[in-house]
């Protein structure tokens, strides 16, 4: 049978993100895992955009990004409301 899956802490992480090109716009979007259900998130790029968030009953979160430069770099860097950071590198065409 399913096992429900309890909050341990220390898990949270950024753990996929992608870029979309279309019509010369870039739009950037990142997934995050293993947070508690109901915390708030508030994700960070190189420039400063800050767009925040909510975790949902499965431990996850989104954050989109839109009309970013091309050739976009950068770290994402995520905070989760229990004090839990992590970033990761990328890079748009």
């Amino acid at each position: 049978m399913f096992a429900l899956r309890r909050y341990r802490g220390g898990g949270e992480r950024v753990s996929r993100g992608r870029c979309e090109q279309r019509c010369g716009l870039v739009r950037r979007r990142l997934r995050l895992a293993r947070g508690r259900e109901d915390d708030v998130l508030s994700v960070t790029l190189a420039y400063g955009t800050n767009p925040c968030g909510t975790i949902n009953s499965r431990g996850k979160g989104k954050a989109k990004f839109n009309n970013r430069p091309p050739g976009d770099s950068g770290v994402a860097s995520a905070k989760w409301g229990c004090g839990a950071v992590d970033e990761k590198d990328y890079v748009c065409p």
